[in-house]
């Protein structure tokens, strides 16, 4: 199907489409419509993964990235215990739950009393656990 009329017209039709956008090759390349960045995101907007817990008072995860949100919660385990004992967390930005922060790598997580706040004890590396995490990625637009 032909949009536009053909190259040899004398008419002007100026709100006709140019001819290199309708054949593809523009709007079919997609590293000319998105960033870098975008086109990760795309292909994975989300890392998952899983650590056993040591024990130390914080331990780094190093994604190769900063995270948007990282969501960590320990396998078996409430995520909060007789409003105690927390062993799940959320962060996003710069902002978020007891025990975890976001670097500008991956994140961090806290464990233990000289982390506790209100009586609440985050235990994000205890050992012998398994926790599991989700860490989603940003998009600069």
């Amino acid at each position: 199907m032909n949009f536009r009329p053909p190259d040899t017209t004398d008419l002007v039709f100026p709100s006709f489409l140019d001819k290199t956008l309708l054949c593809g090759s523009h709007i079919r390349n997609p590293a000319i419509h998105l960033s870098e960045d975008q086109q990760s995101w795309l292909a994975a907007p989300f890392v998952s993964g899983a650590y056993s817990g040591m024990g130390q008072a914080t331990r780094t995860i190093d994604l190769g990235f900063r995270p948007a949100a990282v969501f960590v919660f320990a396998g078996g385990k409430p995520f909060i215990t007789g409003s105690s004992q927390a062993y799940s967390a959320f962060s996003a930005g710069e902002s978020g739950s007891l025990g975890l922060e976001i670097t500008s790598s991956g994140f961090r997580v806290k464990n233990g009393s000289t982390y506790a706040v209100s009586g609440i004890t985050p235990l994000l590396n205890e050992a012998g656990t398994g926790y599991v995490y989700l860490a989603f990625r940003g998009v600069n637009p």
